[in-house]
């Protein structure tokens, strides 16, 4: 099978966290004998086409170099509501459909089917193409807050999801919202994770008494609520610490809220890691803290319960769908860093926790693995060759 993947999110480089989880997938479906084709966006003076882990991938230059650097950067529902931004963004819908229209209708290329990760840009560009090849879009969590936020974005991103030959997203979350938002059947949504980067469990453990959260650091993430809730679990707790994996835009800021907290010297701001890296990380670690909001799926969570950790996580989005409420993990109201610290406290203190977690894992890792995540996927696409559309 020829898959076009299209994104606007991709490895730039090996070890870039960007698109990872969709890179994982090409490379797993590649080894199950099928050929993948890559069309991302460029950014800054990376554009034209490259390859990574002989994966072909067509980086769509959109703007001048300065103003090439929307994607990327977990900002690009934002940088569009302003007139640069959107300026750039159209361009790039644009120029990533003439990049789809060409490729799958030029002979040499094959395109079986065109994969499209987020609804925009990638699916916006696919439906303006105006191909004859079958076309699936995956939902991941931003393109449906688009959808939430903006009537116009609705009414396009149905039509886009209406003549999809099928749809899919990360989470049954997603999949309701969806279904709601576009007034689509929901039994016409396949639920359907990406893969996890981590296949084994790290069974080395020096944790003490760590707290680790990983991801990218922006508002929905709600680090500022863990860092408030271990500000209250130090009074108790003098011997915890807390590191702080990722990086973005609230770094700043959450790093000066820790100093106004007075617990500097206790919390620990890594900035970025590789993918590969993130188990080691996990290794170290007592709990786990994940007090996003409203998240697609929340795979940093996932692994670290298939790294044998517990979870703490708040009661939304995606996350109660692997998160335990007792045992291996702890669910809280969003926002309630007295909860969100009780619930630390308490699983530092559980001394079966680990065990329990590991439980967990197990099933989570043979569910998220990319070949397990790739051969679901490859059904859903011999389904969608000569099967219509989703209403």
């Amino acid at each position: 099978m020829n898959i076009l993947s299209v994104t606007h999110s991709y490895p730039r480089w090996r070890g870039d966290m960007a698109g990872a989880f969709i890179h994982r997938l090409n490379v797993a479906l590649t080894r199950r004998s099928h050929r993948v084709t890559v069309i991302a966006p460029g950014d800054k003076d990376l554009w034209g086409r490259d390859s990574l882990d002989e994966i072909d991938v067509h980086r769509v230059k959109y703007a001048p170099e300065r103003w090439q650097q929307i994607a990327y950067r977990g900002t690009m529902d934002t940088a569009a509501l302003r007139p640069a931004g959107a300026v750039w963004t159209i361009s790039l819908i644009a120029r990533q459909a003439l990049a789809i229209r060409e490729l799958c209708t030029r002979g040499s290329e094959g395109i079986d089917l065109v994969h499209c990760h987020w609804w925009v840009p990638g699916g916006l560009s696919t439906f303006l193409s105006q191909i004859r090849t079958p076309y699936l879009v995956t939902h991941h969590g931003t393109d449906v807050r688009i959808l939430e936020r903006s009537a116009v974005a609705r009414k396009i991103g149905r039509r886009v999801v209406v003549k999809a030959n099928a749809v899919t997203a990360v989470s049954n979350y997603l999949a309701d919202r969806v279904a709601s938002l576009c007034q689509v059947p929901r039994s016409a949504i396949h639920v359907q994770t990406m893969p996890s980067a981590i296949e084994s469990v790290a069974r080395a453990r020096t944790h003490g008494g760590r707290i680790i959260t990983v991801g990218r650091l922006t508002k929905q993430k709600r680090i500022h609520v863990l860092l408030d809730a271990f500000h209250m679990l130090r009074d108790r707790r003098p011997d915890v610490c807390l590191s702080i994996i990722g990086d973005g835009p609230e770094r700043v800021a959450l790093q000066t809220q820790a100093t106004g907290l007075g617990i500097e010297n206790s919390v620990e701001f890594t900035g970025q890691i590789e993918p590969n890296d993130v188990a080691t990380a996990l290794s170290e670690a007592a709990v786990f803290a994940f007090p996003a909001v409203d998240e697609g799926f929340g795979l940093a969570a996932a692994e670290a319960l298939m790294t044998g950790v517990p979870v703490v996580a708040s009661r939304s989005g995606a996350s109660p769908d692997f998160v335990p409420e007792q045992g291996a993990g702890r669910l809280v109201t969003p926002d309630d860093a007295a909860a969100l610290a009780l619930a630390l406290e308490e699983l530092l203190d559980d001394a079966d926790a680990d065990s329990k977690a590991e439980a967990v894992g197990e099933e989570l890792r043979a569910r998220l693995s990319a070949e397990s995540v790739a051969e679901n996927y490859e059904r859903i696409y011999e389904g969608v060759l000569g099967k219509s559309r989703v209403t």
